[in-house]
């Protein structure tokens, strides 16, 4: 496992908290409110969807090998073993 900087591995902020501060996580309004209410696009299945989002990513994707981080590594080790 990569070691962390020092000043990271003795600062108590989470990494929601710093999140928030940086405001790049919004935190709730309301936590224990109602959830939002659906809203589907009409005639949109999952399988387009998926294809979008594929399309969207091409320009992220395949990333080579020389740059997987060793979680990554473990990630797609195991997808292999499940055969995806």
């Amino acid at each position: 496992m990569k070691k962390l900087p020092q000043e990271h591995r003795e600062s108590d902020e989470t990494f929601i908290a710093r999140g928030v501060r940086e405001g790049w996580i919004t935190p709730a309004k309301n936590p224990k409110g109602p959830l939002p209410r659906r809203n589907p696009v009409p005639g949109l299945t999952l399988e387009q969807l998926m294809r979008e989002l594929d399309a969207d990513r091409e320009d992220r994707w395949p990333i080579p090998e020389k740059d997987w981080t060793p979680e990554f590594r473990a990630l797609m080790r195991g997808a292999q073993k499940k055969g995806g």
